[in-house]
C-alpha cells in the first residue's frame, strides 16, 4: 500500500476507534468505550414496519444515547442526522406527541410504512419540527398508554415521553401485535444504563439524577 494511503488508513482507523479522553479506546460500532461495548448483547429482529431514526446534529455523539441499539437490532432501521436538505417519502408519517396527533393504532392492520423518529432532547426536537416544514407537515401519530420510562438517568418531562429506543419498541409491538417481540433491545438499554451509574457511582447517581433533568436520550 503506499505510504499516503496507509497513513490515511491508519487515520481513519483511529478516528474511528478512538475518542473521549487520550488512550481511551471506544468500539467503532456502538460508538461506547471498550470496557462497556454492549454489542455482544445485541440480537437482530426483523422488524415488519421501517424506521427511520432523524438525529439532532449534537445527539450523535451523546454517550448514552438510545438511538444506535435500534440501528444495530433492527433489520429495517435507519440512523442519519437530519439535514436540512431532508426530504420525505410517500406515505412516511411522523411517530411524535402533539395536539394534533392521531393514536399510532390507528395504522394497524395497513400495510407498512416508514416510521420516523426524532432522536434528541424535547427542547431539541421541537426546533427540529420549526426548522424542517416538510418533517413538521407529515401525518403524526402518538404513542398511547406509554408505561413510565426505564432511562434511568433522565426523567421524561411528562409521564409517557420515552427514549427512542423505548419509542421504536413500543410503536412496533402496536403495530405488529405481537408484545415482548422487541424485549431484547430494551434488555441492552438497561445494561448499558446499569454500567453508567456503576461507573459514577451511586452517590454521584443519586445526587446528579435523583430529581431528573430534561436530556437527549
Amino acid at each position: 500500500m503506499p505510504l499516503d494511503l496507509l497513513t490515511l488508513s491508519i487515520t481513519l482507523t483511529s478516528a474511528a476507534v478512538f475518542s473521549g479522553k487520550p488512550g481511551r479506546r471506544h468500539c467503532p460500532r456502538c460508538r461506547r468505550p471498550e470496557v462497556v461495548c454492549y454489542c455482544s448483547l445485541i440480537r437482530p429482529v426483523d422488524n415488519r414496519w421501517p424506521v427511520h431514526i432523524l438525529q439532532h446534529p449534537r445527539e450523535s455523539g451523546h454517550a448514552v444515547g438510545t438511538a444506535r441499539i435500534a440501528a444495530l437490532s433492527l433489520t429495517r432501521c435507519g440512523l442519519d442526522i437530519l439535514q436540512q436538505s431532508f426530504s420525505p417519502s410517500p406515505g412516511d408519517v411522523l411517530v411524535y406527541p402533539g395536539a394534533d396527533a392521531r393514536p399510532l393504532e390507528e395504522l394497524t392492520g395497513e400495510s407498512p410504512h416508514r416510521l420516523l423518529f426524532l432522536d434528541a432532547s424535547w427542547r431539541k426536537s421541537r426546533r427540529m419540527l420549526h426548522e424542517q416544514p416538510a418533517l413538521a407537515a407529515l401525518p403524526r401519530y402518538c404513542l398511547t398508554d406509554a408505561p413510565p420510562s426505564r432511562y434511568r438517568i433522565r426523567r421524561e418531562p411528562e409521564r409517557g415521553f420515552l427514549s427512542t429506543v423505548e419509542a421504536v419498541v413500543l410503536a412496533l409491538e402496536t403495530l405488529e401485535r405481537e408484545p415482548g417481540r422487541y424485549h431484547s433491545l430494551l434488555q441492552v438499554m438497561d445494561w448499558m444504563i446499569d454500567q453508567q451509574i456503576h461507573h459514577m457511582g451511586d452517590s454521584v447517581y443519586r445526587r446528579h439524577y435523583g430529581n431528573g433533568s430534561e436530556g437527549e436520550s
